[in-house]
């Protein structure tokens, strides 16, 4: 009998240890169905450093996570990730953040880092499993999961990229671009010209480099400073 109560003891010791270790670093709101850690929630509950977040498939499943450095994640329905307290793992679906610093979500081989303060956007993988980067406001640096910086996503250009590889040390990546843009090779970096097809401009070789002193970010060359640059190696 007492030598079942010291291992009682012990047992609630190691919980107690465990819980003391293990803080909580925000909370989720549920929308019709969503699991934690595999675990049924509904309404309110606690997530932690490593947490598995899902949602359900029905309409209106959906999480809203707000964490302690003051990050939103909002997951649409079926949607699927790893939450931590500087990063979110996005594995299924789709995830809306913003942020107040550097918390990056990471979908497939896509690392997405806010550039500028405030930043928030949507990350999603499709069927296909490409990622499809967006930003509602501020600037996005789009990374391999290397560190390299590979391309920027400003509000109203969304880029969709189906792999970001880095093969012996050079990054090789593939972006995707609608349909009904074109694209120059500029330097040995394919260039996506976002103006009208009646129009031509020359970009420089990296077209997130500045060109054009003064003009408002992202910068290219004259003659349509408005335009923009998106490209892919």
């Amino acid at each position: 009998m007492l030598s079942r109560m010291y291992l009682l003891a012990g047992a609630l010791c190691v919980s107690s240890y465990a819980l003391a270790v293990t803080p909580s670093i925000g909370s989720v709101t549920a929308r019709g169905e969503i699991r934690i850690d595999n675990q049924q929630v509904q309404g309110s509950g606690t997530v932690f450093d490593g947490s598995v977040v899902e949602t359900g498939q029905s309409v209106n499943s959906g999480a809203d996570l707000r964490l302690a450095n003051k990050v939103e994640i909002t997951l649409s329905r079926d949607s699927r990730g790893t939450l931590y307290s500087d990063h979110f793992i996005l594995q299924r679906g789709t995830a809306q953040f913003g942020s107040t610093n550097s918390f990056r979500v990471q979908a497939k081989d896509v690392v997405v880092v806010p550039a500028e303060a405030n930043s928030s956007g949507i990350v999603s993988i499709d069927p296909a499993n490409s990622v499809t980067v967006s930003a509602k406001q501020g600037t996005f640096e789009i990374r391999n999961t290397s560190g390299a910086s590979v391309a920027q996503v400003r509000p109203g250009l969304p880029l969709k990229f189906s792999s970001l590889t880095d093969k012996s040390n050079a990054n090789a990546s593939t972006i995707l671009r609608p349909s009904n843009q074109s694209s120059t090779l500029v330097g040995g970096v394919s260039v996506t010209n976002t103006a009208t097809p009646a129009t031509t401009r020359v970009c420089p070789p990296d077209p997130l480099v500045p060109c054009c002193p003064g003009i408002p970010s992202p910068k290219c060359c004259n003659p349509f400073t408005g335009n923009q640059c998106s490209h892919s190696h």
